[in-house]
């Protein structure tokens, strides 16, 4: 070899997987003939330049209907045996946990990170519904107008008949006084009751008042509707007229509503819905 030759050390240049996976970036083990031998060092490009790579952890991905969740897990499908499915009937949300933890609780640690989230959004006919049937009484006047506003949601009598009721109610109370003595302690018990009695329409046309109303509304858009029964009380306090539309019990029915969401998920996902009804 003639003297004006340099020779070079040979080398190898190797793309591995770094051991901190959060950021992307190249990470390369390069090997070379130094003067002590053989040598091996680890470049992390990513140290060199911090900025210049993205986080590697998956941004969550947030879908507002039944169909878009569905149509995403198609596109994107579930780990087989690893990927859970919860949900939370609390904030209206079923999550898709992509990286979950492995089933050998001493495997390497998962982040949790990968999310897909089926967000129920809240519809405005359940505020609405409750708004008029809150359970306390109002004037005849606040009253029709709270009917009116939710007459649309009205499935178990023409909503245009209930207003015409509201509106042309009449109502009278009639108390009596009942006595009775004990001559055993010469005690005497004293009872009162109350009978209020209503009338609607006009002469010609009289109208039946309703002991109760059915209004249909959900929680949550694209959810099964839920009919809520409530009785239809009225007082009469100091010669004034109040009405009231009280609910009947009904969460029972939220609960299963959103059983059948969560069971009908599971048998298209194939998957467990695990419950996690906790917060709010």
């Amino acid at each position: 070899m003639s003297d004006n030759v340099i020779e070079y050390p040979s080398e190898t240049v190797e793309l591995i997987e770094p051991t901190d996976t959060t950021t992307d970036g190249p990470v390369y083990l390069i090997t070379a003939n130094g003067e002590q031998g053989l040598d091996a060092r680890v470049i992390d490009l990513r140290e060199q330049a911090p900025n210049a790579f993205p986080p590697r952890n998956a941004a969550s991905r947030v879908v507002t209907d039944t169909a878009s969740f569905l149509a995403e897990i198609k596109r994107r499908p579930l780990i087989g045996a690893r990927s859970t499915v919860w949900g939370n009937r609390q904030y209206g949300a079923i999550t898709a946990i992509y990286d979950e933890l492995y089933s050998d609780a001493q495997s390497e640690y998962a982040r949790r990170s990968d999310v897909l989230v089926l967000q129920f959004v809240p519809d405005p006919d359940w505020a609405t519904l409750f708004k008029a049937a809150d359970g306390k009484f109002h004037s005849q006047f606040e009253f029709g107008d709270l009917i009116e506003s939710a007459g649309h949601l009205i499935t178990s009598h023409p909503a245009a008949e209930i207003v015409e009721i509201v509106d042309s109610v009449r109502a009278s109370s009639k108390g009596s006084f009942e006595s009775s003595i004990k001559r055993a302690t010469g005690s005497v018990n004293l009872t009162y009751s109350e009978e209020v009695s209503a009338k609607a329409g006009t002469a010609t046309r009289q109208l039946e008042v309703p002991r109760e109303i059915t209004l249909s509304a959900r929680p949550f858009e694209d959810y099964p509707l839920i009919e809520i029964r409530c009785w239809l009380r009225l007082d009469i306090s100091q010669g004034q007229l109040g009405l009231a539309l009280v609910p009947q019990p009904y969460e029972h029915l939220v609960r299963d509503a959103w059983t059948q969401v969560t069971s009908d998920l599971a048998n298209e996902l194939g998957v467990p819905v695990y419950a996690s009804n906790l917060g709010k």
